[in-house]
């Protein structure tokens, strides 16, 4: 029957490198230098995605077809810093997820094995730190703060870059900027 009708979508793994690419194309695309700092929502509405806050019980945001409209909505109570990763993960949601937004894909992602569903919720996540903290940046201004230890240098970047610590920490080390 209809009710029974599962459809399948495969999820297509993207190494980090593809990941890092992707969003220093859209960077560039979307004409941000990469030495200034990024506005997560001009990005956003630059690439045909509306930005709506409002209160969301247990999630800080989602991204939805309605009406031929692309909309993200993030959490209202969240922090700043919080808003703009929501955001950015959104739109890594859109760019190496499309398929499931575009057939409004949430109970079949909600079915899908949760191995799967995590692999998405990564590449999401890194496509959103490649977003906010882009590599060449990140890379010049940790050289840049050689002086300092590394927590003052994950304290000082996550200040400059409008992200969290911890955010900043896991960007560091997944671009082998270790302690």
């Amino acid at each position: 029957t209809k009710d029974n009708y599962m459809a399948t979508l495969d999820v297509k793994i993207y190494n980090n490198d593809t990941i890092e690419r992707l969003a220093e194309t859209v960077l560039e695309y979307t004409g941000f230098d990469i030495n200034s700092k990024i506005d997560i929502v001009q990005i956003a509405n630059f690439l045909g995605l509306n930005v709506y806050e409002k209160i969301l019980e247990n999630t800080s945001g989602y991204i939805k077809i309605e009406d031929k409209n692309r909309n993200i909505y993030i959490n209202s109570l969240d922090s700043n810093k919080r808003k703009r990763f929501t955001i950015a993960h959104e739109i890594g949601h859109y760019l190496l997820h499309r398929a499931l937004i575009e057939h409004n894909c949430d109970t079949l992602y909600r079915n899908t094995n949760s191995l799967n569903r995590d692999m998405i919720e990564i590449q999401a996540n890194r496509c959103a730190a490649a977003l906010l903290m882009p590599r060449a940046q990140v890379q010049k201004y940790y050289t840049e703060l050689s002086n300092a230890t590394y927590y003052e240098k994950v304290a000082r970047m996550a200040e400059y870059f409008n992200v969290s610590a911890q955010a900043m920490d896991v960007r560091l080390l997944s671009l082998g900027l270790s302690k």
